[in-house]
């Protein structure tokens, strides 16, 4: 949620302790610790920490692999590590790590909706290096899959976008 006011440096301490708890929790290869691992490392490359952003979503990364996951997770971790590399300006080994991010993600609507925020930051690096035919061409097609509707049914739209908050 912090993330999502723009408060990204304010959620790196809560997502930090996340990580702690599901390691305590559930030692070894876990889906919960990779998963933890894959969010704080957006949010440490968000933030411009780069080199730990790098680490935990390779960590992240090989220990979803060794669960044998495939999806989300996954294309989020390389997602990271793409980013990692176009701050380096690595353009052509961060563009590959996107494209394989891709790859890992299906027609349904979580998956759809980050599948649109990846052709968006294409859409960006391209317009960095003053390709605008790729920009453009990168940017509609992150504008039409994030237009897509997350369901037919009104309820579930409004589930999605207005979750129910959690009673103890």
């Amino acid at each position: 949620m912090l993330v999502h006011l723009g408060r990204t440096e304010e959620a790196l301490e809560p997502q930090s302790r996340a990580l702690e708890l599901y390691r305590k929790l559930s030692p070894g290869d876990h889906l919960h610790v990779a998963i933890s691992m894959v969010n704080l490392a957006s949010l440490k490359s968000q933030s411009g920490q780069q080199r730990e952003a790098a680490k935990l979503a390779r960590d992240g990364l090989g220990m979803l692999e060794r669960l044998a996951t495939d999806g989300i997770a996954n294309a989020r971790a390389l997602q990271v590590l793409a980013r990692v590399r176009f701050s380096k300006n690595e353009f052509d080994k961060g563009l590959e790590l996107s494209k394989s991010a891709m790859k890992r993600l299906g027609d349904v609507p979580a998956q759809r909706q980050f599948l649109g925020e990846i052709h968006l930051d294409l859409a960006f690096q391209y317009n960095l290096r003053g390709k605008q035919n790729a920009a453009e061409q990168e940017a509609l097609s992150g504008v039409e899959l994030l237009r897509k509707p997350i369901s037919k049914s009104p309820s579930t739209c409004i589930g999605a976008c207005f979750p129910r908050p959690v009673t103890q």
